[in-house]
């Protein structure tokens, strides 16, 4: 899932994402960390992320640093994860 989030997510302008481990709490599962270019891009991390948790179905996300959101497949099924790229890919292109 961290792969497919994050071959889909470079194909956009403005976005650099990469596989990213450990977690805060050591662990060495996989999560997808993206960067965004705000000038680039035409949309901020924070409007990024308050979309997705004010769309339908909500989703949390961690942020990164100054640009960057974390994406924890972890508790997701396959669905779930391809609402998570669904949503991503609409709000990205959008902006």
């Amino acid at each position: 899932v961290v792969a497919e989030w994050g071959a889909a997510l470079n194909s956009l302008a403005g976005i650099h994402a990469q596989r990213s481990f450990p977690n805060e709490a050591g662990q060495p599962h996989p999560r997808c960390e993206f960067i965004i270019d705000p000038a680039t891009a035409g949309i901020t991390r924070d409007e990024v992320i308050r979309q997705l948790w004010e769309g339908e179905p909500r989703i949390a996300v961690a942020a990164s640093g100054e640009h960057g959101i974390y994406l924890n497949p972890m508790t997701l099924s396959d669905e779930e994860a391809n609402t998570v790229a669904e949503r991503l890919n609409i709000i990205l292109k959008r902006a």
